[in-house]
């Protein structure tokens, strides 16, 4: 089931945080109005992602600001992708020569 989430411009992080905590849906739908500033920092992004995922709860945005839009299409920054554990190949066995 999905959930549409109309904010309002006056809402923060906190405010959707509570939103999302009384919703009961695996997905939510967060509708900024035009030309608000209703999450336009990645910091705000971030915090909303992660409650979200530890609430189990899918969210996307509709937005009309292109820049707030490639802000929540970054990738989660708290993977250190230079440090994540890539085990290596085995070597391939080759048959009798």
């Amino acid at each position: 089931m999905e959930q549409i989430l109309e904010l309002h411009e006056h809402e923060d992080v906190h405010s959707i945080r509570d939103r999302l905590e009384h919703a009961q849906t695996e997905r939510a739908l967060l509708v900024i109005p035009p030309y608000s500033d209703v999450l336009k920092k990645r910091v705000d992004l971030q915090l909303i992602r992660r409650f979200a995922q530890q609430k189990h709860v899918e969210i996307a945005l509709v937005s009309h600001d292109m820049q707030q839009r490639a802000l929540a299409a970054e990738p989660d920054p708290r993977i250190d992708w230079e440090h994540v554990y890539d085990p290596p190949t085995p070597p391939r066995e080759t048959g009798p020569e």
